[in-house]
Order: C-alpha cells, then sequence, then structure tokens
C-alpha cells in the first residue's frame, strides 16, 4: 500500500524556473534474457556504481579511482580517472558532461566537461556541505539530485545551470541503496532504504520533497535497487546476484533470474528496457526486460 507524507526541508532556497511487495504469481510476459556481459578492469578490482544516460546511448561505471564509460553495446569509449575517484556519477543524455561523487571524507560534486579528444575538462566544483554518495541527473537536464551522507538518506537537490541549492530533504530511512534516479518527466527522485526492519522504495517531489512511500521488501532481497523511469516496475538484487522484479503497484512478482554474484547497483536504460546489473567485482551485464 502506498502512502504519503512531507518531508520537512532543511534547506529549501527556490524553486526551479521556468503495498507489501511479496508478489503473486508472474505475470506471462517473456522471460529477461542477458544480452551483452563484460569483465571491466580497475585498479582496485572493484566498482560502486553505474548510470544510464537518458538517450540509452551512454553508460558510466563509478570504480572509485576510474570512471569508465561504454556505449550501450558495453563497448568501451575510455577510462579516466578525475581528480577525488568516482564512487557515483551521472551523465547527461549527449555524454559531454559528467558529475561525479567521492563518498566518505568528499563533501564536493565536481562537474566535467567531454571533449572529442576522450578528456574530461574540470567544468565546476560544488562544495554540498556533506559526504556525497550517489548523483543523479533529470531526463530534462535542468535539476541534481544528491544523496547526502547514505546511512541517514538526506536527498539535496540543485539547479544544474547555476548549482544552487533548491532543497535539502531528510527522509526517515537509513542505511540508503544510493539508487537515485529520476521519473521521465524529472519530477520525482526514485530511491530505497531501510525502515522497520525491510527496505521501503519510495519517490519524492523534487520541488516540495513530498515523499510517497510505493512498498516494502525484505531486507535480505535487497543490496541494489532501481526503480524504472514510469515509476512501474522495481528491480532489486539480493547479496547472490538473484534479482527480483515487481510491479510497483500491485506488488507482484514479474520476474526473476539470476545475475552476477555481490551486486551493488542497477540501473534502468529507460528507451529500451534494458537492466544493467553491476557487480562489486566489476562484472557487468545487461538484461532485456521486457
Amino acid at each position: 500500500m502506498r502512502s504519503s507524507f512531507l518531508v520537512l526541508p532543511i534547506l529549501l532556497v527556490a524553486a526551479c524556473s521556468g503495498d507489501d511487495s511479496g508478489g503473486s504469481a508472474s505475470t506471462t510476459t517473456p522471460s529477461p534474457a542477458l544480452i551483452a556481459e563484460v569483465d571491466l578492469t580497475t585498479q582496485t578490482d572493484s566498482a560502486y556504481a553505474v548510470d544510464w544516460s537518458a538517450d540509452g546511448a551512454t553508460l558510466a561505471v563509478s570504480a572509485g579511482v576510474e570512471l569508465i564509460l561504454l556505449y550501450s553495446d558495453l563497448t568501451e569509449i575510455s577510462t579516466v580517472t578525475p581528480s577525488g575517484g568516482a564512487i557515483g556519477a551521472a551523465v547527461i543524455a549527449d555524454g559531454l558532461k559528467y558529475a561525479t561523487v567521492g563518498g566518505v571524507r568528499n563533501s564536493t560534486i565536481t562537474v566535467w566537461d567531454w571533449n572529442a579528444e576522450t578528456q574530461l575538462t574540470l567544468a565546476r566544483e560544488v562544495e554540498t556541505g556533506a559526504d556525497q554518495f550517489a548523483v543523479s541527473w533529470s531526463p530534462d537536464e535542468r535539476l541534481v539530485a544528491s544523496l547526502a551522507g547514505d546511512r541517514d538518506s538526506t536527498i539535496q537537490v540543485w539547479e544544474a545551470s547555476t548549482w544552487n541549492l533548491l532543497g535539502e530533504y531528510d527522509l526517515p530511512y537509513t542505511n540508503s541503496r544510493r539508487a537515485l534516479n529520476w521519473s521521465a518527466d524529472s519530477t520525482l527522485i526514485y530511491d530505497a532504504g531501510e525502515i522497520d526492519g525491510e527496505v521501503g522504495y519510495f519517490s519524492i517531489d523534487a520541488q516540495d520533497g513530498t515523499v510517497t512511500e510505493l512498498g516494502r521488501l525484505p531486507l535480505e532481497q535487497v543490496v541494489a535497487a532501481a526503480v524504472d523511469a514510469d515509476g512501474s516496475r522495481i528491480a532489486v538484487a539480493d547479496a547472490t546476484g538473484m534479482v527480483r522484479i515487481f510491479d510497483v503497484a500491485s506488488g507482484a512478482a514479474l520476474a526473476e533470474f539470476q545475475s552476477v554474484a555481490d551486486p551493488v547497483d542497477l540501473a534502468w536504460n529507460e528507451p529500451d528496457g534494458t537492466l544493467a546489473i553491476l557487480s562489486y567485482n566489476t562484472a557487468l551485464q545487461l538484461w532485456s526486460v521486457s
């Protein structure tokens, strides 16, 4: 069952311009199919986050030290080493601008321009006042959401052209799954975190901080999660790499399949419904999920 409540903003500067999901039987949708996979090479033999551009053409994998840029077929574009590292990254649709965050003891969002010489050029450093663990660009490229601290879930909303802080919302979820992703119309931010001994997944209105809890799942099922852009499905992965997909409205189980061991992040490619699944051990898979 969905419930809505208003999270009082810690800071609100200005507005932008201009169910329990235990699930029932699967529907008759086609079974998910593995369509591509790659083992990435990183300095630490680890990886942390994966993000799709809104047009589905580019992926960015954050590997702590490196940022690995790939085409949608997992062909590598380049591996770069942004100063401050990258525990999370966001990419805009044309693949020409990135934002990276560095996690513990790093309160800066770093913005990069990407040029034809396959280099990142520093565009801006944004001081946020809190360690940053995830970052996500809205599909319309006007807003950026960031996760300020992941023990307690605090979501910041930024105006992307000026990097003015528009709102900071302290949510009643702990141990965030770092699952920041946007609705297709750029009005809602989705995430998941622990509450009352379960994992709650929710949306937050980027303008006023209103939170709608979409459902809850057992802790052991959700080490990584992603809600798709129309808010109709959530994909979750447990520690073994078993991935489950649920219908958000009904809680019905839609699919279940075995993916990478030790998953750390999931990301929906909205144009074609492909699901990217990243392992801490640097394996990356793409699954067709109709």
